[in-house]
């Protein structure tokens, strides 16, 4: 009964944060895109079993560091040159230790 209860408390929570109530995406155009994401980082997820040293090593040779761990999902919030996010994204998406990166969206709450 237990497993049951935290399996449903957190398939919620997850819902929660997939779909957030209330949101309306800030424009921010980086020029490429002409939307609403962050220009300075993006979202990057290894593939399983890499290492934080192998981790680590990705980010030095493709310019980024890590911002935030967002360890409920593995991935990481990656800061990034000013206005390089797609740039960056097909980047970190052709390395073969990553699963994929993704622009970081940006919402404001009403």
């Amino acid at each position: 009964m237990k497993k049951l209860r935290l399996s449903f408390i957190l398939t919620i929570l997850l819902l929660a944060l997939i779909f957030p109530g209330n949101t309306l995406a800030a424009p921010v155009d980086d020029g490429d895109n002409g939307g609403s994401l962050a220009t300075d980082q993006i979202l990057v997820k290894f593939k399983p079993g890499v290492s934080p040293s192998e981790m680590a090593e990705v980010h030095r040779q493709l310019g980024g560091r890590v911002k935030k761990d967002i360890s409920q999902l593995g991935v990481q919030v990656v800061s990034i040159p000013s206005g390089k996010a797609i740039e960056k994204i097909r980047a970190y998406s052709a390395h073969s230790r990553v699963a994929y990166a993704e622009p970081d969206y940006l919402a404001e709450t009403a």
